[in-house]
């Protein structure tokens, strides 16, 4: 899964970008409940008729964040807070998708 990063002038990162091909809606929201004190505002159920383009909202550490999905036909889904601004939460986020690649999760079920 390829990861397209927003950092701002000083190089932080401040939202973030992934490839949704081979990852629904249903599926990045549980890759964010994965992640240890996570509290879900609202999440997909997966449905192919749900037209909300902001389809995930979740708090981690006290920041808000959300799941987009522009024009719910985009080919990615963007993750980023609420509020602007960089959180060390979103690297915690980022580190999540990047772990749960399609290949990843090929290798740990051969290893």
């Amino acid at each position: 899964m390829k990861i397209f990063e927003t950092t701002d002038s000083e190089g932080r990162l401040v939202a973030f970008e992934i490839s949704n091909y081979w990852l629904g809606r249903r599926a990045a929201c549980r890759i964010v409940k994965s992640l240890p004190g996570v509290r879900m505002h609202r999440e997909s159920n997966g449905h192919f008729w749900e037209s909300e383009e902001d389809f995930c909202q979740f708090e981690l550490g006290g920041a808000r964040f959300t799941i987009w999905e522009p024009w719910n036909d985009s080919s990615r889904y963007r993750i980023h807070p609420v509020e602007p601004g960089p959180y060390t939460e979103l690297v915690l986020i980022r580190d999540a998708f990047a772990r749960s690649t399609l290949l990843g999760r090929v290798l740990r079920a051969a290893g």
